[in-house]
């Protein structure tokens, strides 16, 4: 298992609980963090994590500064896996503060499955299509210019699509704390801030 260091900010805090996120592209989420708020024992999580196949596939241990401001050596992986795997705790082993909040996010993960299989997330498919289209284009383009004289309209046009690539690829992890916000944003105030 791979092994880097990253940088976290905390990007909530429940029931004195710091929830963090790494600052890079990857959208990194320690896990031990997660289980204390849970109130499951961390170690066996990670061990079940590391075994699982899915989630042995894109974990990560990383070497990041906890809220103690100290290093340590955390098992993470992308905010996406975390949020997959949050669907599959039992919730008859979490604190019991916290279950009925848990329940209601594995509900409304569930509607997304169901909303998203039942064909109304067709603007993704467009959306997927678009992106599609563009990189075709930028292929060609790039093609198209080591081949032939390359115009100014041409140059112009592929730097203009790239620019929107990069933009658009940046997207899914610019909002990756408002997305765990908005998943946390099921405990109330008073659970969040403890007062």
């Amino acid at each position: 298992m791979e092994s880097k260091k990253i940088k976290t900010v905390v990007i909530a805090t429940i029931n004195g609980t710091d929830i963090l996120a790494s600052t890079e592209d990857e959208g990194l989420i320690p896990i031990k963090p997660i289980c204390e708020l849970f109130g499951i024992a961390a170690r066996s999580q990670i061990e079940y994590l590391k075994e699982n196949p899915l989630y042995r596939s894109v974990g990560i241990l990383c070497m990041s500064t906890g809220a103690d401001k100290k290093q340590y050596e955390m098992f993470c992986f992308p905010y996406e896996y975390c949020m997959a795997w949050m669907l599959g705790i039992n919730s008859t082993k979490v604190k019991p503060e916290a279950r009925e909040k848990l329940l209601d996010y594995q509900h409304k993960c569930v509607a997304i499955f169901k909303e998203h299989f039942s064909g109304k997330y067709s603007q993704i498919d467009a959306g997927l299509k678009k992106v599609a289209k563009r990189k075709a284009r930028i292929k060609f383009l790039r093609d198209d210019i080591q081949k032939n004289p390359p115009s100014d309209e041409r140059i112009n046009e592929l730097l203009r699509l790239e620019n929107e690539d990069r933009i658009e690829s940046r997207k899914p992890f610019s909002d990756i704390g408002k997305q765990i916000k908005s998943m946390i944003s099921l405990f109330t105030e008073k659970e969040m801030t403890g007062k």
